[in-house]
């Protein structure tokens, strides 16, 4: 009796919960569903000790249990690669609509992915395929009528179902140069003639990844650009409204060419506001968005050093050498102790773990305190948001 109560008390749950129960049945097997709908239970089968005794041969596991017991397809997680202030980077930032980076009337936002199609061989030599990458790869895009709506209003196109969790880097520092941090130098061992000529962030930050890794360095890097692009526009009617000048062109926006064209002068800067690792085996087939990067760099808004594992036409390079030897080998503790600036690593765990090596050598090499003293700072810095991995196997 207490064992049926029990049972009584159990189903009353589910129902409340809005979960659909599924039974199964020792006589007959059949699945009884309640009426409410949401996410099956399935109940194991009890099997009656003097029945199983009294049976000769062994039970035989049917394909039903055999569902019952393996778990569901877990869910896949990729990185947003893109920034929705850069895609609907608009003249108005009132305006309702605007437009994307392929020059489309946007409602709402959009979201880019960059990812990998996993393919492969066991080691008994059976092919095999990523099911997620894969299913991702065949999905039909919509029709593309030059407007990109969030209705539901998407025949010709396959919808996918997913959710928007928090990422790793929640906290990019977006604050502008100060005119006291921009006046005078940060460290009394820089040069006295040396300049934040070109600086617009009071913190710059450092971007090391490979591969898909790229994918939230990405948004990181479009993010800042495009708030120093909405400053420089509103910058640019200030200047216009109160002197007459003729109004500056709006700058592009096009991912796949020039982002944003500046009057600064081409100098060299000695302090860039983002700084960009970015290592991949092969420069012609997956050096990922080289058009911005190479864009980027053109008007002085960016520092790239790439890193080919397995390029024919260059020197074999891992990102974790790259930062080793960047600047004779000071970028790394220069960045952090000089500048005051974020770290954000993001790619497969062994770079990831490489590269945290490399930065607590370095970092080691100018600390008192040693190995001691960077892992210290290092705990800071992530406690802050200043530095953070985003890593995977």
């Amino acid at each position: 009796e207490e064992e049926g109560r029990e049972n009584e008390n159990e189903g009353a749950a589910a129902a409340a919960a809005g979960t659909m129960a599924v039974v199964v049945n020792n006589d007959n097997d059949e699945e009884q569903k309640s009426e409410e709908g949401g996410a099956v239970v399935m109940a194991t089968e009890e099997v009656n000790e003097k029945k199983e005794e009294e049976e000769d041969g062994p039970l035989l596991l049917t394909v039903a249990h055999l569902l019952a017991l393996l778990p569901s397809i877990a869910p896949r997680h990729f990185s947003i690669a893109s920034s929705p202030s850069f895609i609907g980077l608009s003249s108005s930032s009132a305006a309702p609509l605007s437009n994307d980076v392929h020059g489309r009337t946007v409602v709402g936002f959009e979201l880019e992915l960059c990812v990998a199609v996993v393919e492969g061989t066991t080691p008994l030599g059976r092919p095999y395929q990523g099911c997620c990458s894969t299913y991702l790869a065949s999905l039909s895009p919509k029709k593309d009528d030059g407007v990109t709506s969030m209705t539901h209003d998407m025949a010709g196109g396959d919808i996918v179902r997913l959710w928007i969790h928090p990422g790793s880097f929640g906290n990019l520092p977006l604050d502008p140069l100060s005119k006291q941090s921009a006046n005078a130098p940060t460290s009394a061992t820089k040069a006295a003639n040396q300049t934040m000529d070109g600086r617009y962030f009071e913190t710059p930050i450092l971007c090391i990844g490979a591969g898909t890794g790229i994918a939230p360095l990405r948004s990181l890097l479009l993010e800042r650009e495009a708030r120093r692009q909405q400053q420089q526009q509103l910058s640019n009617r200030t200047i216009s409204t109160t002197t007459n000048a003729p109004h500056l062109a709006s700058t592009s926006t096009n991912t796949e060419a020039t982002p944003a064209a500046t009057t600064t002068p081409p100098n060299q800067y000695h302090h860039p506001d983002n700084n960009l690792i970015f290592g991949c085996r092969n420069k012609s087939k997956d050096y990922y968005y080289s058009n911005e990067w190479n864009s980027l760099t053109s008007t002085h808004h960016l520092r790239l050093v790439p890193a080919f594992s397995r390029d024919e036409q260059t020197p074999k390079m891992y990102v974790q050498r790259a930062l080793r030897e960047a600047d004779a080998g000071e970028l790394i503790a220069n960045h952090i102790l000089e500048e005051g600036g974020a770290v954000y690593v993001a790619g497969g765990s062994k770079m990831a773990r490489a590269v945290r090596e490399e930065i607590v050598e370095a970092l080691s090499a100018r600390l008192e305190g040693g190995t001691r003293d960077a892992k210290r700072l290092l705990n800071k810095m992530k406690r802050r948001g200043l530095f953070s991995i985003e890593a995977w196997s």
